[in-house]
């Protein structure tokens, strides 16, 4: 038991070291003892793979593997000093655990970081402050620590404390003053509430759609996405929401019954999942869990 905690609780806590990667940014002050930096307010946007090079926890049953550790994926937005950044869940569905979201500032290279995610199906929560960020030069890749708490009730009590450290690297974006452009897509007014009559869309897409009131049996209002890839790609799906609306993210096979991942936290309409998938054919599915007032949703693909 304690080495199937320690296992699950490493893999959550390595998506959080993610989110920590896109709190980057340097106060660009320079020093003879340490790399240059970038500067202030830099550009973050963009997919990010972080590794988590050490962990100490005050509970030994928060300890990761002993090596490699645990490798994450994170997306983040970035408008101004402001850094929004979404995580990958757990790619077994059955798990369903929310990758998380968390906001966090850049402000003359000081970098303040503030979130938690429920994990175990809801059974624990992990929240990762303070964060500390160094991010190289050229904008690309990143050092940082962080500490963490988490908190189990169930199969068995849980709880510990501790730090960790990260590095990362930039996949998808780069430079200091670059942009990822996103093509604002429309939802189809017509009905796409199936693989056969799934909307076309392709990656770099910022999906505007909507949802009526509803719940997780009203699977005509269900809406599908088909993604076509021609090579293997690393791809990020990040789903906001109005707050108290509780909205999943689904991502099946070209059979459109396969799942191949979920995210689905249990009060937020806020998922993500990122993935590497080869060549083929993809349907991306917005489905209501608790829907009480007509919603507007945003799906990001990158």
């Amino acid at each position: 038991m304690s080495m199937i905690l320690a296992q699950r609780t490493g893999s959550v806590l390595s998506i959080f070291v993610a989110m920590s990667l896109a709190s980057c940014g340097g106060d660009g002050d320079g020093s003879a003892n340490r790399p240059p930096i970038a500067p202030s307010n830099s550009s973050v946007m963009g997919l990010w793979s972080l590794t988590e090079t050490s962990r100490t926890s005050s509970n030994t049953n928060c300890q990761p593997p002993a090596d490699p550790l645990s490798i994450s994926l994170a997306f983040i937005s970035q408008s101004g000093n402001n850094l929004t950044m979404m995580f990958a869940a757990n790619p077994i569905a059955a798990s369903g655990a929310d990758g998380g979201v968390f906001t966090g500032t850049i402000t003359s290279g000081a970098v303040s970081l503030t979130g938690s995610h429920p994990v175990g199906a809801g059974n624990g929560m992990e929240t990762l402050n303070p964060v500390s960020i160094t991010v190289a030069a050229s904008c690309n890749s990143l050092t940082g620590s962080a500490s963490f708490s988490f908190t189990q009730t169930t199969p068995s009590p849980l709880t510990c404390t501790g730090t960790m450290q990260f590095s990362g690297t930039r996949a998808v974006g780069s430079g200091c003053t670059g942009t990822i452009a996103n093509v604002a897509v429309a939802e189809l007014i017509t009905t796409h509430n199936s693989s056969a009559t799934a909307q076309l869309i392709t990656l770099s897409s910022a999906i505007s759609g909507s949802l009526p009131i509803s719940n997780e049996t009203s699977s005509t209002v269900f809406d599908w996405y088909r993604l076509v890839l021609s090579a293997t790609t690393p791809v990020t799906m990040a789903l906001t929401g109005p707050v108290g609306q509780d909205i999943d993210l689904f991502l099946y096979a070209s059979d459109g019954t396969t799942v191949i991942a979920a995210s689905f936290g249990d009060t937020t309409s806020n998922e993500s999942l990122s993935q590497s998938l080869a060549a083929g054919i993809y349907f991306i599915v917005v489905r209501p869990v608790s829907v009480t007032v007509a919603s507007n949703y945003t799906l990001v693909v990158q």
